[in-house]
């Protein structure tokens, strides 16, 4: 993990400069931010450092057309890697002021303000800790139910009126989600195109790639995994898939469904945010977490979530299933934070029409 396609994962705290400059010490920063959970590990994002600020720009030619063809899930990845730099900036001494912007072209979608001497806290450094350790745990999670002072914790994690958080625990209701999970695993595998553009973000186990999904984050052993990305485009994954997320969802004993009050790209990434600081809580309290889109992006299947949870004036983004389970994969390929880190031009990461 020291090298190569991984080395983003061996940030050390005590390597901060803190004898450095401004631009070295948001660079650091940055470090912690990339190592936010993407769409098919898309990593569609690119920082731009201003002097105290640091802007975060959507980089398009990342998108997923055929999955993701409103970016609903591009806007929650960038939302992911927001929340991870102001959690690492809250640990390093800095207070933080986010300015959002509208959507429009080479706008970014938040630039922060970074400015030297802000209050940490105990709870803080614990989601700091925990941004190294969190990855998505495609495994199967214990029956035991989740402590109170936990699902305190993670309710804790949501603090804007723009979002809402829905802890679920009853099973009956669960299983009702996993089953619309599975409804829309077969609604969207069933789709060649959508097979065709999986394929392109699969990879062996050896990958040297900086991105995309190895085989062993969906439990692929090494020799097998070389026809992955050839197996996920056979229509039969549709029915395997859906009896898995059917089987996992279903036997985790608690889910995390967050909703907005808008349908727009700004709450889908105050969605990404509350999503990643909900998995950092998990992780630091000794939980697994992996999130799934599937019922948000086919069709009008996110009506039967919030049928069911009686979500009302709000729209249903994600969800997040939640549980003791086995020891994390290894983590998945990271860009580090030089590679996404750019100076001044933004047009090539301008949207395109889906």
């Amino acid at each position: 993990m020291g090298s190569g396609s991984y080395h983003a994962w061996a940030v050390r705290e005590e390597d901060f400069p803190r004898s450095g400059s401004m631009v070295d010490q948001l660079g650091f920063l940055l470090r912690y931010a990339v190592l936010a959970p993407s769409a098919h590990n898309t990593q569609p994002w690119t920082f731009r450092i201003e002097g105290n600020h640091i802007a975060l720009y959507p980089d398009f030619s990342r998108a997923l057309s055929v999955s993701d063809p409103t970016h609903r899930e591009l806007y929650l990845s960038l939302g992911c890697a927001l929340a991870n730099l102001l959690v690492a900036a809250d640990h390093f001494g800095f207070r933080t002021v986010i300015e959002e912007f509208p959507p429009g072209p080479g706008n970014p979608v938040a630039r922060v303000a970074v400015v030297v001497g802000g209050p940490t806290t105990p709870q803080n450094d614990a989601l700091f800790s925990a941004i190294p350790r969190r990855h998505t745990n495609r495994g199967r999670y214990e029956s035991r139910a989740v402590p109170i002072d936990i699902l305190q914790r993670l309710r804790g994690q949501v603090g804007d009126a723009a979002v809402r958080l829905d802890i679920v625990t009853q099973q009956e209701k669960i299983q009702a989600l996993a089953n619309l999970t599975a409804q829309a695993t077969l609604e969207t595998l069933g789709r060649s195109d959508f097979r065709a553009e999986l394929s392109q973000w699969v990879r062996n186990n050896f990958t040297r790639k900086q991105d995309g999904m190895p085989g062993f984050s969906v439990g692929v052993p090494a020799l097998p995994s070389f026809l992955a990305p050839f197996m996920v485009r056979v229509p039969k994954m549709a029915t395997v898939e859906a009896k898995k997320a059917r089987d996992l969802i279903g036997s985790s004993p608690l889910v995390a469904v967050i909703s907005t009050r808008e349908d727009t790209s700004s709450q889908w990434v105050k969605a990404g945010m509350a999503l990643e600081r909900i998995a950092l809580a998990a992780t630091a309290a000794g939980l697994r977490s992996a999130p799934y889109a599937g019922p948000f992006e086919a069709g009008k299947l996110h009506e039967h979530v919030e049928l069911l949870l009686g979500v009302t004036g709000y729209r249903a983004q994600t969800l997040l299933r939640i549980g003791y389970g086995p020891p994390d994969p290894r983590p998945s390929p990271r860009r580090p934070a030089e590679d996404v880190t750019v100076s001044a031009d933004v047009s090539n990461l301008k949207e395109k029409t889906p």
